[in-house]
């Protein structure tokens, strides 16, 4: 028996069928998502130089504000790859806030952020692209971000005001003894 016809015709069969899949592949289009989010006009707001001072020190801080700053004006992919590093910096930032930044308020803030982020990361990782949701959230997100600096400085703030409050209490507290000492030592010499 002459098998060579079978596996002629079996061979074209199976390339054939090769070439259609490359072609299929070839014909498919990857659809890239141009479109250019964070189209506002997000600023990080300024810190007051006492505040300055206190981050200075806290080198996650400043990549994060770093990472912030670029939150305007970019592409979905680069988008994906931010949100992944913020949501990073959140974390580490939650886990080393410096002690004279500490308080109840920058803790919910921050956490603040990190949910915020973590939703904008879902929505851009989302395999249907949905621009006004990943608009959204990214607006959602520059929100909670100023807050949280916004935060910091109104922490700091406070915290200058109670202590001049102390400063001004004990200086009070001086100027009363110096009073009732001086009334005192009246009283022994008129004795």
């Amino acid at each position: 028996m002459n098998y060579l016809p079978f596996f002629t015709l079996l061979f074209l069969v199976f390339l054939s069928c090769g070439d259609a899949t490359s072609e299929e592949n070839i014909s498919q289009e990857v659809v890239v998502d141009t479109s250019v989010y964070g189209n506002t006009q997000f600023e990080v707001p300024k810190l007051i130089p006492q505040a300055n001072a206190l981050v200075d020190n806290w080198p996650i801080f400043q990549d994060f504000r770093g990472e912030a700053l670029t939150l305007k004006n970019i592409k979905l992919e680069d988008l994906k790859i931010k949100s992944e590093k913020l949501l990073a910096h959140t974390d580490s930032l939650s886990k080393n806030i410096p002690d004279t930044l500490y308080s109840n308020a920058i803790q919910s803030r921050l956490t603040i952020v990190k949910t915020r982020i973590h939703l904008l990361k879902q929505e851009v990782n989302r395999g249907k692209t949905r621009p006004e949701e990943i608009e959204n959230n990214l607006l959602e997100a520059q929100k909670a971000i100023e807050t949280f600096i916004i935060q910091i400085n109104e922490k700091v703030l406070k915290d200058k005001i109670d202590f001049q409050r102390k400063d001004d209490e004990q200086k009070e507290l001086e100027k009363q003894k110096k009073a009732r000492d001086s009334i005192f030592k009246l009283e022994l010499e008129d004795q």
